[in-house]
């Protein structure tokens, strides 16, 4: 505490702050997102909108993965015969460490 500094009544306590419109908007979202008692079997769940769009979204992302290669893969896991290579793996990873400390091209020192 400094001189002239009044003590705090409530130490480690903050006190609540009012919401604003922008809070407000956000508390309610929240509150419509789940209500669920945490560890309650046979809960139920309901998803907000916001969270029904972001999963659409994710799913459309999605159409960049090759579905015909990840079955193969895992086929080959399932049945024992897929081989892993570590040397592979240990080039890939340095490639990949020394692509992200190389300097950006093009980007400006400040």
């Amino acid at each position: 505490m400094k001189i002239g500094q009044t003590p705090d009544p409530n130490p480690g306590i903050t006190p609540a702050k009012r919401p604003g419109p922008e809070t407000e908007a956000a508390a309610q979202a929240k509150a419509a997102a789940v209500r669920t008692p945490a560890a309650t079997p046979g809960a139920s769940v309901s998803v907000s909108t916001l969270g029904k769009t972001l999963e659409a979204t994710r799913r459309a992302d999605a159409g960049d993965i090759d579905q015909a290669k990840v079955d193969e893969i895992k086929a080959a896991i399932a049945d024992g015969s897929y081989q892993i290579s570590p040397e592979a793996i240990a080039d890939k990873m340095l490639a990949n460490a020394q692509e992200m400390l190389q300097p950006k091209r093009g980007a400006s020192n400040h």
